[in-house]
């Protein structure tokens, strides 16, 4: 059990492999066998506590961690005396001599002295395996709220836990927050006497540490208690905030403060004026903190001992911003917060507070908290650069606590809003005969971007803040010259870092197969989202902030090849969006890219959805290398936008099947290149809407309401324009259609029946219309007035199809079928259609139709689904013939022709889809047949293979063959003994065959 004041823990793991999953109990160094503690609470609320630990060394790391042990104290608060010690090894106890335990100085942070010490116990002969006993008395002098106790108990944590027990006995009330997500403790509370009395026993083992990048775990992952004494804050803080008020309270400023004060009094507005108090205190004073007594860990320094020293730690620097904000009106407070690691970390925790009323010491920092008017502003002075108006990442997101006499409760400090981390680019490339390029960068930098730039040039260098500009610029480094002009290196003030990038030696063009090839740089944001998504994980991913890009790549002398795709992928959690556009002059690449959430939820993070839309971002990635050609003189305007119409791009839209997503993707570039140059083209923007409603599906179980909602904001804006207009009232109905509004959907349906021409549209749209109102006489009569209206096949195997699915319904179900034949045959690119038409027929059990079918989609290529139906349908004739022969004797050779037969249709099925967990599972049960009747060995290793397969790989859950597997298990080893009588062969059907 690890017992801790604050919320974070930190923890190693470099030495492991990045997986997304709870650490493996092999991975720990060392194990806790037991903890035992005992706790007396005084009613001043000074605590005593003994505990005698047993830890057992794992490995070698583990083994160099403990052979010195360590206990920290603060000299002036805690009275640590160690009261015996011993390392068991190979049943030998070998004690260690108290007068080898040693207090030792703990080494202090970088830029701060403290007196802080260890004691150390010297363990000798240990190995792995080896156990290490120690027993010790804690004695805290000194509290820092008189009154006041708190302990937060966590478990498992950072190295596996078998039991531990903790009593507390307190003069004082106990006031007690629990989590056990993994029903691992007892708790028991109550009254002996005048003693308030906790229990708390572990129950079971518990280790739940993640292996992932940037966790963020909630309070239902991890198992804590929270004791503390008091169950106000503002109880809590108010003895804390009269100390700081005394030093603000009729103080006048030193000179050098109030000379800071005079020049941010001319600052136009609040975020101005204190963006140049704290930049001005970072040019005046040096970070340096002072922890040589208790007082001075929680408690600044007096204002004239700051100004006098020109040193402070952050409460230094906070209490002299506040003084300074109060000198010129504004409401300021110190406030307390836990400040995060600033970069992406494996085995880094972040725990939500079980209790937010229980006052605890959960702070590691100090900032200020500014009110101005409604609006709160959160600032933090220790900070090398300046932007009031922009909350850092390393305090966003974490709980505050006011220092003041008004403070009441924790406030959670806001995340920024979309917008305020922005990075603009607009790049411009001049390419060279030798394919290297000179370019021009107008840069213009916001938020975490801006921060990251100026803290660079202010902290390491000119040089390096360039580097780190060049990454946002999308400029290769490594052999590009460039120089900046308008960059202002030297400022402390982070609000906006902006100006242009000149450069020369970037090779963006380069040849492969007698073709040219242009690198356009994918956004930098969503590549760093691909370094921490797309496993499946156990906490909640947290991507730091909410930041936006938008980027032109603007490129002269040169045209892209074809109709290059682009990328558009809309997500609750992030979108991105990549459009390839022809200009006079060549082309443009353009991005935009930006995250709307923040904490994304493990149950997003693991979803099909957010999985889905990573592999977007995958495939995207694949659009950063585009064909081009060198512009020639015939290569005109109208040559080079040839086949740029919207006619074309409604045939894309219209087609369906497996292709459908890249056709809609290619019209979604045709028309984004028709409106860049005709912004008002109603044919183009409607063939946008119908497009984008397209370019994200993945399947029927994955939404798509973001691109829905995307693709209604041009419909909305196309409908002022044109409110009466027949094709913009068909995309109304149909918007409401997809968004399953039934009120909006009969209204738009009605206004455009009174302008639509009664053609195939009309009545295909009122016969989905009909369906979604449950109206299936009217639907049916409408799709088959659809189909004698019908002018090509694509709109003639649609109206079959809708027609077949009815019928089916309504139980005509040859008809249907009949209608569905006859709408794939009329369409055999949308191999969709048999699809659908092959899981129909698996499950009327019409097996061989639906191979027949199945066979004929694999001849033209076949795509996923399909190849899972035709497995199915294989399986499902297999078992047929399996079950019709339930009376063989599996020893004959009649029998054994039988299983042959079976297993040749499981090969087919299992050769168009090799996952197939059905498949694999009467495989397996094929095999143990014939091993049941034979005790073949070898016969029960290959069902065994396939069972396994089928639960690794296959939609099977083990529970499924678990009986199976146990049975081959026994053949394998040779448990299992042949019957002697002959009657005692196999002929009942196996569980795992049943279907």
């Amino acid at each position: 059990m690890t017992k801790i004041l604050f919320i974070s823990i930190f923890f190693s793991l470099k030495s492991l492999p990045v997986l997304a999953d709870w650490a493996p109990l092999e991975s720990a160094p060392y194990e806790i066998v037991s903890s035992n503690d005992e706790i007396s609470v005084s009613k001043d609320g000074s605590s005593e506590i003994v505990s005698d630990i047993t830890l057992k060394v794992l490995n070698e790391q583990g083994r160099n961690s403990l052979v010195l042990k360590s206990i920290p104290f603060i000299p002036d608060v805690n009275k640590v005396t160690v009261l015996k010690a011993s390392s068991v090894t190979d049943g030998m106890d070998v004690p260690v001599k108290l007068n080898t335990i040693k207090a030792r100085a703990v080494a202090g942070p970088q830029g701060g002295l403290t007196h802080n010490q260890e004691m150390v116990i010297p363990f000798t002969n240990i190995k792995i395996g080896s156990q290490i006993k120690y027993k010790y008395r804690d004695q805290q002098l000194k509290t820092l709220v008189p009154g006041h106790f708190a302990m937060q108990f966590v478990f498992g944590t950072s190295v596996p836990e078998e039991g531990s027990y903790t009593i507390i006995k307190s003069e004082l009330p106990l006031n007690m927050a629990v989590t056990d997500p993994w029903k691992s403790l007892a708790v028991s509370p109550r009254k002996e006497g005048n003693l308030y009395v906790l229990e708390i026993r572990q129950t079971k083992k518990i280790y739940k540490v993640p292996l992932e990048l940037n966790p963020h775990i909630r309070k239902n992952q991890i198992t804590m208690v929270e004791v503390s004494t008091m169950n106000s804050w503002k109880t809590y803080v108010e003895p804390i905030a009269q100390r700081y008020e005394k030093e603000l309270k009729n103080v006048p400023l030193p000179a050098v403060l109030q000379k800071i004060a005079d020049k941010a009094v001319k600052g136009a507005s609040i975020i101005e004026k204190i963006d140049i108090v704290t930049s001005e205190l970072q040019t005046s004073m040096t970070y340096s903190g002072d922890w040589t007594s208790f007082e001075k860990m929680f408690i600044p320094k007096s204002l004239k001992q700051i100004a006098a020293s020109k040193t402070g730690d952050c409460k230094d620097f906070s209490l002299a911003t506040v003084a300074i904000l109060k000198k010129m009106n504004i409401d300021a407070e110190v406030a307390m917060t836990m400040r995060k690691l600033s970069v992406p970390q494996l085995g880094v925790i972040v725990v939500d507070p079980i209790d937010l009323k229980l006052p605890a010491q959960r702070f590691n920092h100090a900032i200020v908290k500014v009110r101005d008017g409604e609006q709160i502003i959160w600032v933090d002075p220790t900070n090398v650069v300046s932007n009031a108006g922009y909350v850092f990442n390393d305090i966003a997101g974490s709980y505050a606590l006011e220092v003041s006499g008004r403070a009441v409760e924790l406030e959670k400090i806001p995340y920024p809003a979309e917008g305020k981390s922005a990075l603009k680019v607009r790049k411009e490339y001049i390419i060279r005969e030798d394919m290297s390029a000179e370019t021009t960068s107008s840069f213009e930098l916001t938020g975490g971007f801006a921060k990251y730039v100026a803290e660079t040039a202010l902290t390491s260098s000119q040089v390096d803040a360039g580097k780190l500009l060049m990454l946002f610029n999308r400029t290769d480094s490594e052999k590009t010259r460039p120089h900046y002009e308008g960059v202002d290196f030297k400022t402390r003030i982070a609000s906006q870092v902006k100006g242009v990038e000149k450069a020369v030696g970037e090779v963006v063009v380069k040849e492969k197969e007698g073709k040219k090839y242009f690198y356009a740089p994918l956004s930098f944001t969503l590549r760093g989202l691909l370094s921490v998504a797309g496993t499946r994980r156990v906490t909640d991913l947290n991507i730091e902030a909410r930041s936006s890009e938008e980027t032109v790549l603007v490129v002269s002398g040169f045209d892209f090849v074809g109709f290059p795709e682009g990328c558009t992928v809309i997500t609750p959690w992030f979108a991105l969006y990549r459009t390839f556009i022809k200009t006079k002059s060549g082309f443009e690449v353009r991005d935009v890219s930006f995250f709307r959430s923040v904490e994304i939820p493990v149950n997003d993070v693991n979803s099909d959805k957010f999985k889905m839309a990573v592999q977007d971002v995958y495939e995207c990635a694949g659009t950063q290398a585009v064909e081009v050609k060198k512009l020639e003189p015939l290569d005109t305007w109208e040559a080079r936008t040839k086949g740029y119409t919207p006619s074309v791009a409604r045939e894309l839209v219209d087609k369906r099947g497996p292709g459908m997503v890249s056709a809609a993707r290619q019209a979604l570039h045709i028309v984004n290149n028709i409106l860049s140059e005709q912004p008002k083209n109603k044919e183009a923007m409607i063939e946008k809407i119908r497009a984008i409603r397209w370019v994200g599906y993945k399947s029927n179980a994955v939404d798509g309401r973001e691109y829905h909602m995307y693709s209604d904001a041009f419909l909305a804006a196309l409908s002022v324009e044109h409110p009466s207009d027949s094709e913009v009232l068909r995309q109304r109905t149909w918007s409401a259609w997809f968004a399953k509004d039934n009120a909006r959907l009969t209204e738009n349906f009605h206004k455009y029946h009174a302008v639509a021409a009664k053609n195939f549209n009309f009545y295909n749209l009122g016969g989905n219309v009909a369906e979604r109102l449950g109206k299936q006489d009217a639907a049916l009569g409408a799709y088959l007035k659809a189909l004698e209206l019908a002018e090509n096949n694509g709109d003639k195997s649609s109206a079959m199809v809708s027609i077949a699915e009815i019928l089916i319904e309504k139980g005509e179900i040859d008809k249907g079928i009949t209608y569905y034949k006859n709408g794939a045959m009329k369409d055999p690119e949308n191999t969709w259609v048999q699809g659908n038409l092959m899981s129909i027929l698996s499950q009327l059990k019409r097996w061989d139709d639906a191979i027949e079918l199945g066979e004929a989609v694999m001849k033209t290529g076949g795509y996923g689904v399909a190849r899972m139906g035709l497995a199915y349908a294989y399986n499902g004739k297999a078992q047929d013939m399996y079950f019709k022969g339930l009376g063989y004797d599996f020893r004959t050779d009649e029998g054994k022709k039988h299983l042959d037969e079976v297993e040749s249709v499981l090969m087919k099925g299992l050769k168009h889809y090799s996952d197939c967990g059905p498949c694999l599972v009467a495989m397996g049960a094929v095999y143990r047949l014939r091993a049941t009747v034979t005790l073949d060995r070898e016969m029960a290793i290959k069902s065994k293979a396939y069972y396994e397969k089928a639960t690794n790989e296959g939609e099977v859950n083990e529970s499924q063959v678990k009986l199976s597997m146990l049975e081959v298990g026994d053949i394998i080893s040779g448990r299992r003994k042949l019957a002697s009588a002959p009657g005692a062969a196999i002929k009942r059907s196996p569980v795992d065959l049943k279907r």
